[in-house]
């Protein structure tokens, strides 16, 4: 049977925001939850295990700058 995957990979426009230091969000890990960027209020929380895994990404505080696709 298929392995859910360890990791979200989550993109702002075509920009690769949770695993790219320099854009808009940090990889969280485990249950706990994301790291913030230095801008502040964008969050990444994964939980890997089970039949699924569940990523959330969360932004506060948006601005113009944080519009667009999030596929």
């Amino acid at each position: 049977s298929p392995v859910p995957p360890q990791y979200v990979f989550w993109y702002h426009n075509d920009r690769m925001i949770n695993y790219d230091p320099s854009a808009s969000a940090t990889a969280g890990g485990g249950s706990a939850p994301g790291a913030a960027n230095s801008r502040g209020g964008v969050t990444v929380s994964t939980e890997p295990g089970g039949p699924r895994t569940h990523s959330r990404l969360l932004v506060t505080h948006a601005t113009h700058a944080d519009s667009g696709n999030y596929p």
